[in-house]
């Protein structure tokens, strides 16, 4: 916001708009310039009118201490310190659900697995004592053996 603010003041000066209109102008050059940081249309108007708001509030803070640019930097930083605190929280919140849902797919695959292999030994074991009950001698050979 300030340093639109300077260019405004630089490009427009000999057109005279005075510090309250060039702090409107910047401020929203400022929503403007941080649209593209959203998705969705409703997101982008949200995101352009929240930094215009907070370019307008560090425009009148460096038009309040004469020119000092300490206060809306720091304003800037305190701003940006909100926001990426909540982004992350929120990727933190995605990235634990898609934690959880892969934990619960590994389970389910892992208990269809176990399934299905004490579904092959049950059958083995069926099999088995079914040609024994016929009289066939069942005998168990080590492939790896052969190798």
């Amino acid at each position: 916001g300030v340093l639109l603010h300077g260019l405004l003041k630089l490009r427009l000066g000999p057109l005279r708009l005075g510090p309250r209109l060039a702090a409107i102008l910047s401020s929203a050059a400022f929503g403007v310039a941080h649209v593209s940081n959203e998705q969705g249309i409703t997101k982008k108007c949200i995101y352009a009118v929240w930094t215009a708001v907070a370019g307008l509030i560090c425009s009148a803070t460096y038009i309040r201490t004469g020119g000092g640019f300490g206060v809306p930097i720091l304003l800037h930083f305190v701003n940006n310190v909100i926001v990426f605190g909540v982004s992350a929280q929120k990727v933190a919140q995605k990235l634990l659900a898609q934690h959880e849902a892969y934990v619960a797919l590994h389970q389910r695959v892992a208990a269809e697995q176990a399934s299905a292999s004490l579904g092959r030994a049950a059958s083995t074991q069926r099999s088995t004592s079914l040609l024994e009950r016929s009289g066939v001698q069942v005998r168990c050979v080590n492939v790896r053996s052969f190798s």
